[in-house]
């Protein structure tokens, strides 16, 4: 993707969804369509921008701390899937709908 930081927060996503963590709802609607599939689709980029949506606009302060705020501030991919994956708490319907979407 470009991005260290969008690199390591999706490896900790794939790495959860490896284990059979939480991200496997985040997937659902692509598991048992390829790889190929879920490229064609954008589900990287999904994901991310999900994220990254909650993450700028600040109603998620943990989420917002552990992602990128500035050249000087290249956030943290761990720490920014621990707090995702709490926002799911308070945000899953916001956070599925922006992934699910078709744009």
């Amino acid at each position: 993707m470009g991005s260290k930081f969008y690199e390591g927060f999706l490896a900790v996503i794939a790495d959860d969804f490896d284990a059979g963590g939480v991200s496997a709802e985040l997937l659902a609607a692509w598991i048992g369509t390829g790889r190929r599939a879920i490229f064609n689709a954008a589900v990287p980029n999904r994901i991310a921008n999900a994220f990254t949506w909650l993450a700028m606009g600040g109603e998620a302060p943990a989420l917002s701390a552990a992602f990128p705020q500035a050249p000087d501030r290249m956030g943290d991919p761990p720490s920014a899937w621990v707090a995702a994956r709490a926002a799911l708490a308070d945000h899953r319907p916001a956070i599925v709908g922006h992934i699910l979407a078709r744009g």
